[in-house]
């Protein structure tokens, strides 16, 4: 069952240094896959080889339970890593419940959301980062965003801006058979900003614990990547591994048609 069928692509990589996606590669993906394996001293691209390995062993156990889904989940099979250069080239499959890579590019997403925001947003503003687990009660449980309707953090916050990310996923290598909404924020808020006047506010004891975490140094695109790094590591480890099937199965399908990003920003058109 495990080995390799025919429409599988056999990778080169070549890394991107400079990339925020190739540090978002080994920061969020290979360090704690290449620690436990006891390969984190072997060169980057040979630990991206063998976390793709892993992955699709497991998408090929996928494909031999839904051979008549076989042709489609070779997009799944054959996605590209990020921050490397990938030869042959080929398409990202955009599942960024299971996908390891999809995953990694979303959450640039939230990078780049962060960094284009205007310099004179930048300068007055703190990097505040909160996050919680949410349990997921059934698949069609709306998504744990926070908004106009329960509790708009963005406003109560008086944020410039702010990004939430949401992902279905396991709750963590002790508990691999309960599955939780990792749900994280990104906020700039003013620089006399307090964490601990605002999440005491009494909405906020009717949900799940938040952790927050307030940057006070300057703006910068590494502290972005630090933020990111912090909050949204994930164990992918357990969600591949092969007793974890069961559980890599219910998620590949898992909520097609959600939005996993929400932004929200105030600040002039002048600054924007």
């Amino acid at each position: 069952m495990e080995n390799k069928t025919y429409s599988t692509i056999s990778h080169i990589f070549k890394p991107k240094r400079d990339s925020a996606q190739y540090y978002m590669l080994q920061d969020l993906l290979l360090e704690e896959f290449s620690k436990t394996r006891g390969e984190s001293k072997k060169p980057v691209l040979t630990q991206l080889s063998n976390f793709q390995t892993v992955f699709r062993y497991q998408l090929y156990r996928y494909i031999t339970k839904y051979p008549e889904n076989r042709h489609s989940l070779t997009y799944v099979l054959n996605c590209r890593p990020p921050g490397v250069e990938v030869s042959p080239y080929t398409i990202a499959c955009q599942n960024r419940r299971v996908c390891p890579w999809c995953f990694v590019r979303r959450l640039h997403r939230v990078y780049c959301d962060l960094v284009k925001v205007p310099t004179q947003i930048q300068n007055r503003s703190r990097l505040l980062v909160w996050k919680r687990l949410v349990p997921m009660r059934h698949e069609t449980d709306p998504l744990p965003m926070f908004g106009r309707s329960n509790f708009d953090v963005h406003v109560k916050a008086k944020a410039y801006h702010t990004t939430q990310f949401a992902l279905p996923f396991i709750a963590g290598p002790l508990d691999t058979n309960t599955f939780c909404w990792h749900h994280v924020g990104f906020q700039l808020v003013p620089l006399d900003f307090e964490p601990k006047d605002f999440f005491l506010h009494k909405h906020l004891f009717k949900l799940p614990h938040i952790s927050t975490h307030l940057f006070r140094e300057d703006f910068s695109e590494k502290l972005v990547l630090k933020a990111i790094s912090s909050s949204c590591r994930l164990d992918w480890n357990s969600l591949l591994a092969k007793s974890n099937f069961e559980q890599f199965d219910r998620l590949f399908d898992a909520y097609p048609k959600k939005r996993f990003v929400r932004t929200s920003k105030t600040y002039n058109k002048k600054e924007d």
